[in-house]
């Protein structure tokens, strides 16, 4: 009885532990975009922005490559400016 129930003990510590991995990498992940929309908010030239968008947005998501797209209404397309 006592070896069934320390099982179950270490079954939701190891739960536990994974839980809070998680919600850590949920917060870090979290403060990374607040970053980025606090220089999103600050930068007034819009091909530095578009810059500091994608090489933020690549830090986050562990990528190589991304591409920004605006929606133009007037025209409904999607434009992106020149690498």
């Amino acid at each position: 009885m006592v070896e069934s129930n320390l099982g179950l003990i270490e079954q939701r510590s190891l739960g536990r532990r994974v839980d809070d991995r998680i919600i850590l990498d949920t917060i870090h992940q979290q403060q990374q975009l607040f970053q980025v929309g606090q220089i999103i908010t600050s930068e007034m030239e819009i091909e530095i922005l578009f810059q500091v968008i994608m090489d933020e947005t690549n830090k986050i998501m562990g990528t190589e490559r991304s591409t920004v797209f605006l929606h133009d209404s007037e025209t409904d397309e999607l434009w992106s400016p020149p690498a």
